[in-house]
């Protein structure tokens, strides 16, 4: 990183591979404590089916079958959202233009694994983006893909979303674990992730967050909680202000270790 795509208040190494286990166990207990109260559902998601669906019906852990989810997210609840794909590039969440993953709740645990995470803006995008999608479409209940056969294009469509391009999130805990997340756009603050909770952790692992920007602070992530960021790759993020790569407006512990 160049010194001036970042802005942090601390800076601490860590040490190595135990570290991140154990982080890792205290993000699950965490996850079970909120959720303890309630029976914990698992559902499986074909590309045909809705997130927002399972995440209506109750369910606290959604496994995603290899393919494309093309929706806006609402969470009120904790949960974990899982690809099952060999690799991360095998399940897409593709949000929408001027929607969002939106975390509501400020005492939930939100985990996304193995999965990527994609906008409609990106690193070149000024306020408009030509966007393509496709109409006509229908489920094939064979393969459980979604089949389209009709292409439109638009062009100098207007970005409203003003904070996290792709996730807005007010939970006590979100994590991303090998997770993709890219071109992404926010006209105010946090390119990708904008963390509104100023009680929150937000902890990043294996993951590759890229092509986002935004016309204010935070090209990639705006938090106001505290951050750990671990064997996490960065580049082509921007900011019209501050913070190319990543902006933190408190004075909570900030930790990174295997950045680059």
């Amino acid at each position: 990183w160049q010194a001036t795509c970042l802005i942090t208040r601390k800076y601490f190494s860590g040490e190595g591979n135990m570290k991140s286990l154990l982080i890792i166990l205290v993000l699950i207990s965490n996850f079970l404590v909120n959720i303890e109260s309630s029976e914990a559902s698992i559902c499986n998601l074909n590309p045909t089916d809705s997130i927002q669906s399972a995440l209506n019906r109750g369910c606290s852990f959604i496994w995603l079958a290899p393919g494309t989810y093309m929706e806006e997210v609402t969470i009120n609840s904790s949960v974990i959202i899982q690809g099952s794909g060999a690799h991360r590039s095998d399940v897409t969440l593709h949000v929408p233009l001027n929607k969002q993953v939106k975390i509501n709740n400020t005492l939930s645990s939100v985990l996304f694994k193995n999965m990527t995470i994609i906008g409609m803006g990106g690193v070149e995008a000024t306020g408009t983006v030509d966007i393509t999608y496709y109409e006509q479409c229908e489920p094939d209940f064979e393969s459980g893909q979604e089949f389209c056969w009709e292409e439109v294009t638009e062009t100098d469509v207007v970005i409203t979303t003003e904070h996290g391009g792709c996730i807005y999130s007010a939970a006590e805990y979100l994590t991303l674990d090998d997770v993709e997340l890219k071109e992404c756009y926010a006209t105010i603050k946090g390119g990708a992730i904008y963390s509104s909770n100023t009680n929150s952790k937000l902890d990043i692992f294996r993951s590759n967050i890229h092509h986002n920007s935004t016309g204010g602070d935070g090209g990639a992530i705006y938090v106001k909680g505290a951050v750990n960021i671990e064997s996490s790759n960065f580049n082509n993020n921007h900011a019209f202000l501050e913070g190319g790569v990543f902006y933190s407006t408190d004075r909570l512990p900030i930790f990174f270790q295997s950045i680059s």
